[in-house]
């Protein structure tokens, strides 16, 4: 949808022929550049009119589609292949809900069963892979991390709130306690007790504020603090470890925005409240200039996946409406789209519920 505003030309008595070359959202007033007042979903970016992002059903082995009990109060989904007790795996699609349900939909068979329900909503899942190539579930929040390789073994394996997880070289890493991070022994999600070259504890007190969030970036943890933004070193074993502060001169950071995508190597985007930055490993720097981008504050809930080099982001701008931005990673422009449920990014896919 692209709304534009008629402008009268200035003509002499002689027709004049008015040629546009190229097209743009929030463009000025250029020869050649045909400039929309708003658009919605509309990619520009090359400068000619494209359609915008589009989503498809997500099909079971039976090509069935997913159709979870409950949409409204869904806020993040995740894949997961679940060890059998024939040691085969069961490729299942997962839902976390706003009370704090947990569910999975068994993509072989289509139905539906609650993992657990924890009373309070946790904040994401992600998987990892122990030393026998098992794949883990990992949900962490409010309540601490619970984590479990089939579907009856989900156990507690930290009991501390946690603001932020990650997993990067092999271990699992979690901010807790707004100022520290915790790491496990490699390829052993549930081991945390103590060891010089194993699992551990890094303080990091700091003036930039809380710790709202971790991510796996070129193979280093990047530490998100409202704000600021911080690099853990984990080349080697746990002892040789260091810290990097980034610079970083922009407004508070919504952590639970932050993802990476792939263009020319990885580049890290999140969602500030005075606008959308990039960060390459080097230098953190606002992007996506070309839209007013313009986030609530502090009851802020994003929603982000990173997929086909680009990077998408939900969240409710200060007007109290829920928006949807698509950034290209390569260029650092965006256009607006649709806002989606739960959108989420979960093994190399980007999932979201719309529409039931």
């Amino acid at each position: 949808m692209v709304a534009f505003k008629k402008k009268a030309l200035r003509c002499k008595s002689r027709k004049e022929k008015i040629v546009f070359e190229k097209f743009d959202v929030g463009a000025g007033e250029n020869a050649g550049v045909c400039s929309a007042v708003s658009a919605k979903n509309c990619d520009t970016l090359s400068g000619a009119l494209k359609t915008g992002v589009g989503v498809e059903d997500f099909l079971l082995e039976n090509g069935g589609i997913v159709r979870f009990p409950v949409t409204g109060g869904i806020h993040s989904l995740f894949l997961w292949d679940a060890l059998r007790t024939d040691g085969t795996y069961l490729p299942l699609v997962g839902a976390m809900t706003e009370t704090g349900g947990v569910g999975v939909y068994y993509v072989g068979e289509g139905s539906w069963s609650v993992l657990h329900d924890f009373k309070t909503p946790m904040r994401a899942a992600l998987s990892m892979v122990d030393l026998d190539g098992v794949n883990w579930l990992v949900l962490y929040g409010d309540k601490g991390v619970y984590a479990c390789s089939t579907f009856t073994d989900l156990k507690q394996i930290y009991p501390y709130a946690v603001t932020g997880a990650c997993v990067c070289g092999g271990r699992l890493f979690l901010a807790s306690e707004n100022k520290k991070i915790v790491y496990s022994k490699p390829y052993e999600p549930a081991n945390f007790a103590f060891s010089i070259d194993d699992g551990g504890v890094v303080e990091l007190p700091s003036d930039l504020g809380k710790i709202v969030g971790l991510v796996s970036f070129q193979n280093d943890v990047c530490i998100l603090y409202e704000y600021g933004l911080g690099i853990l070193k984990i080349a080697g074993s746990a002892r040789e470890f260091r810290f990097e502060k980034i610079g970083y001169g922009g407004g508070r950071i919504f952590g639970d925005s932050a993802g990476v995508c792939s263009v020319d190597g990885e580049k890290l985007f999140f969602l500030a409240e005075n606008g959308v930055y990039v960060f390459d490993g080097k230098r953190a720097k606002r992007c996506c200039e070309n839209l007013s981008i313009q986030p609530i504050g502090d009851t802020q809930v994003c929603n982000h996946a990173g997929f086909d080099g680009k990077y998408f982001v939900c969240f409710t701008d200060k007007n109290g409406e829920k928006k949807g931005v698509v950034v290209d990673a390569e260029s650092g422009r965006g256009y607006e789209a649709f806002a989606p449920l739960a959108l989420s990014y979960s093994q190399g896919q980007a999932l979201c519920v719309q529409d039931g």
